[in-house]
């Protein structure tokens, strides 16, 4: 005979992944099984937390923030592979095209920024780009990670200089 959990939570077996939506709500109810000593205990997670405000972004990792600055930078139709000499021009580092790629489809699930397809160009062989803007959510995110980085700076720079 099966385990009774397996009997009154046959869902649990299975992994679920959490769909969050652009302003931080659940699109659909998202269930969590956690086994604890054979009994599975059934987590749902709701839009807000218990105190009731909506659950907030995540903050953004270093090569997000590079990407969201060699955006800024840029003038004009902003695309992959100028973000990416944007970056090694102004970090000296060797950066990977489809690393770019990748994180500017992660933002753009994130909501910071916003892409359209652009008219056939001849040096492509008549094929559009996909181009980038950031959405003023990202101008936003960029700053509040501006922000928390400069606060946790703050004060360190003397003890820096000690530690040579």
């Amino acid at each position: 005979m099966p385990p009774l959990d397996l009997l009154l939570f046959p869902f649990a077996q299975t992994e679920r992944s959490v769909n969050i939506g652009r302003n931080g709500t659940v699109r659909a109810p998202a269930v969590f099984p956690c086994y604890y000593d054979s009994v599975v205990i059934i987590f749902i997670l709701s839009a807000t937390h218990a105190t009731g405000a909506a659950m907030s972004h995540q903050g953004l990792g270093e090569f997000e923030q590079m990407v969201l600055l060699a955006i800024l930078h840029l003038e004009g139709e902003v695309y992959g592979v100028p973000v990416v000499d944007e970056i090694e021009r102004r970090t000296g580092r060797s950066v990977s095209r489809s690393a770019v790629y990748i994180t500017l489809r992660r933002l753009e699930k994130k909501g910071l920024l916003s892409s359209w397809m652009s008219g056939p160009t001849p040096e492509r062989g008549g094929k559009p780009r996909r181009c980038v803007q950031m959405e003023p959510s990202g101008r936003r995110l960029l700053q509040e990670s501006r922000r928390l980085m400069e606060q946790m700076w703050d004060g360190l720079d003397p003890a820096l200089e000690d530690a040579r």
